[in-house]
C-alpha cells in the first residue's frame, strides 16, 4: 500500500526522477568515500548502500574505533549511522533513503564524520600519551 501511495502522489515520472536522485546521490557519496584517504570502501557500493570505516592515523583498534565513532555522531544529534560487520570488520553503513537529498545533504554528512573522526583520534592521541607518562 505505501508503494501504491507514494507511485499515486508522485506519479510515474516523479518516482522515477527520486530513484535516479537516490542513485546520483549514492555514487556521490561512494565517489566521495574513495576520494578520501581517510576512508576505506569495505565492498562495493550496492544501490543506496555505501559500507565503509574510518582509518585513524593512531595504532587503534579500527572496529572499537568506528564503533566510537558511530556513536559519538549519534550522541551528537547531527547524523544517525548505521553499522554491520562485513566478516569480522565493523562497516559504517550509509543508507541514502530519502528522495529529496541533495549532494550538499551528503557532504554535510561527511563534514560531521570526518570533524568527529578528527576530534576522537586527538582524544586517542592524548589518552594514549597520558598513558605512557
Amino acid at each position: 500500500v505505501k508503494l501504491w501511495f507514494a507511485w499515486k502522489y508522485f506519479g510515474k515520472e516523479g518516482y522515477r526522477k527520486r530513484v535516479e536522485n537516490l542513485i546520483e546521490t549514492a555514487k556521490y557519496a561512494e565517489k566521495t568515500v574513495n576520494e578520501n584517504i581517510k576512508l576505506q570502501m569495505l565492498v562495493p557500493r550496492q544501490s543506496f548502500t555505501i559500507c565503509f570505516r574510518f582509518i585513524p592515523s593512531v595504532k587503534t583498534d579500527l572496529n572499537a574505533f568506528n564503533l566510537a565513532l558511530r556513536e559519538a555522531l549519534r550522541k551528537s544529534g547531527k547524523t544517525i549511522l548505521n553499522y554491520s560487520y562485513i566478516g569480522e570488520t565493523v562497516a559504517l553503513r550509509l543508507v541514502i533513503i530519502n528522495g529529496e537529498i541533495e549532494k550538499s545533504d551528503i557532504g554535510l554528512f561527511f563534514t560531521h564524520l570526518l570533524k568527529t573522526a578528527s576530534h576522537l583520534e586527538k582524544t586517542k592521541l592524548l589518552n594514549h600519551a597520558e598513558a605512557k607518562q
